[in-house]
C-alpha cells in the first residue's frame, strides 16, 4: 500500500494563488521547505508538531472539518483504480448523445461528458499496466476455485503485457440518451433504438480477446449502458421502474438516482422518483442505503451538488465495467475538476463474490459549495468548500445479493 499525503489536493484550487506558501508558512508556523515538501509530496515522515499547525491552518483559515483531520492529510495513491483501467488491453468509452431541433441531423455531448474523458485519458496515461490482477480475489474466493477445478478461460491474461497482447488505442462509442420527455410509462420507439443501441456497445467487450474495459459516462439520465452495467452486476432487471416496490429494501440495487421534475426519466432500476409505493424520496439527488437499513440523500440542490463512481471487476474474464456520473453537468464537471483525489480515496473492492468472481465498488462523491447563492459554472470549481467520498458498505451490497437469491 503506498500512503500520500494530500496537503495539495486539499488546498486546490487556492494552491494555484500567488503567495500562498508563504500564507501556508505564516498561519501555520511550518517552515516554507517542509511545507514544500509536503505539497510536492517527496517529504519521507511527518512529525506530529506538523501534523497538529496544519490541521490547525486547515480549520481556522480554510474551514476544515476539525473532526477529519488529521486523516484527511492522509490518503492511498490512486493507483489502484487506474492501474485497473490501465491494465486493460482493450479500453472502450461511451458515451450519451441528444438531437437538437435547432441543428438537424446533428448529435451532441454534454461538455462537462467530454471533459470527464479527458481526464481519465490523462490519467491513465501516467499509469503502465500492471503484470498482475491490480485485486485478485480473496482466499475463500481461490479456494472456491481450486474446489470446482475451474479455470480461467485462455483468453484471460494474468501476466498483463507480457503475454503479447499489446494494448490498442481506446474506442469510443456514442449512444442515444433518453428522450427529454420521456417518462417510465411513456416511451417511445426511439426509446427501443436507444436500448438496442446501448445493449450493442455493451456486449462489444465479450467480443475481445485480451482483457477488457468498458467505461459508462453519465447517469441513466443520459447515458442507457450504465443501466445495463448495474443490473448486470445485481441480477436486477434493466429499465423496469422499482419505485412501485412494497419496501426500499427490496430494491435490487443500494443506490437510487432520485429524478428532478425537469429531467429526463426514463424507466430505471436505479432511477425513479420514490423509494417504494409508501415511502418517498423527496429531494432530488443520489440516495444510497446505509448499514443500518435506512436511506441517505445527498442532494442536489443550491449549494450541494453530487455524483457517482462504480465499478465491476471479473478477474476470471479480464473484464472491468465502470461508471463514472454526476447528477447533473455542474457535478460531471467538478468530477472531472477532482477525480484524481476522489480517486485516491477509493480502498479495495467493498465487495467480493467468490462464486460468481466478482468484485465492486461503489462511491457516493458530495460537493458543497461556499456560497449556495452563487452561481456556480462547471468549468470553475473555486466555489467549491469541501467534496466527500462516501463507499457503500460491503454488508449493503451483500444484502442486495442475498435477497436476489
Amino acid at each position: 500500500m503506498t500512503v500520500s499525503f494530500r496537503l495539495a489536493q486539499l488546498l486546490q484550487p487556492d494552491l494555484k494563488k500567488w503567495g500562498m506558501l508563504n500564507e501556508i508558512a505564516s498561519r501555520s508556523g511550518v517552515e516554507r521547505h517542509t511545507i514544500r515538501a509536503l505539497l510536492d509530496n517527496t517529504a519521507k515522515y511527518v512529525s506530529f508538531d506538523t501534523l497538529t499547525r496544519l490541521s490547525d491552518y486547515l480549520v481556522e483559515y480554510r474551514g476544515f472539518d476539525a473532526e477529519s483531520l488529521p486523516a484527511a492529510l492522509f490518503g492511498r495513491d490512486p493507483k489502484l483504480f487506474w492501474n485497473m483501467l490501465a491494465g486493460c488491453q482493450q479500453l472502450e468509452f461511451c458515451l450519451g448523445t441528444r438531437t437538437s431541433a435547432e441543428w438537424p441531423g446533428s448529435r451532441y455531448v454534454m461538455a462537462t461528458d467530454s471533459r470527464l474523458q479527458a481526464v481519465i485519458l490523462s490519467n491513465l496515461s501516467r499509469f503502465s499496466a500492471p503484470r498482475h490482477s491490480p485485486w485478485p480475489m480473496g482466499e475463500r474466493a481461490v479456494a472456491a476455485d481450486e474446489e470446482q477445478s475451474v479455470e480461467p478461460p485462455a483468453r484471460v491474461d494474468r501476466a498483463g503485457v507480457a503475454a503479447g497482447q499489446p494494448h490498442r488505442f481506446p474506442d469510443f462509442h456514442l449512444v442515444h440518451a433518453p428522450p427529454r420527455n420521456i417518462r417510465p410509462h411513456q416511451t417511445s420507439a426511439e426509446w427501443k433504438t436507444a436500448i438496442e443501441r446501448a445493449q450493442e456497445v455493451y456486449d462489444l467487450p465479450a467480443t475481445q480477446t485480451a482483457s477488457s474495459g468498458l467505461v459508462a459516462l453519465g447517469s441513466v439520465k443520459s447515458n442507457p449502458v450504465v443501466e445495463i452495467m448495474l443490473a448486470a452486476a445485481f441480477d436486477a432487471d434493466p429499465f423496469v421502474n422499482q419505485d412501485q416496490v412494497s419496501r426500499a429494501s427490496q430494491r435490487k440495487c443500494p443506490v437510487m438516482f432520485r429524478y428532478r421534475q425537469s429531467d429526463p426519466q426514463p424507466p430505471s432500476f436505479i432511477g425513479g422518483t420514490a423509494l417504494a409505493a409508501k415511502q418517498t424520496a423527496k429531494q432530488p439527488g443520489i440516495y444510497y442505503r446505509t448499514s443500518s437499513g435506512k436511506w441517505q440523500c445527498s442532494p442536489n440542490k443550491p449549494g450541494h451538488d453530487t455524483a457517482f463512481v462504480f465499478y465491476a471487476y471479473r478477474p476470471r474474464i479480464g473484464h472491468v465495467d465502470v461508471v463514472l456520473a454526476g447528477f447533473s453537468s455542474l457535478a460531471t464537471g467538478m468530477l472531472a475538476d477532482r477525480l484524481d483525489s476522489i480517486a485516491s480515496s477509493f480502498r479495495e473492492p467493498q465487495f467480493e463474490c467468490a462464486e460468481r468472481q466478482l468484485q465492486i465498488g461503489m462511491y457516493i462523491i458530495g460537493f458543497q459549495f461556499d456560497d449556495p447563492d452563487q452561481p456556480v459554472d462547471s468549468m470553475d470549481d473555486s466555489n467549491i468548500k469541501t467534496t466527500t467520498v462516501t463507499a457503500i458498505e460491503r454488508k449493503v451490497i451483500e444484502r442486495c445479493f442475498k435477497s436476489a437469491k
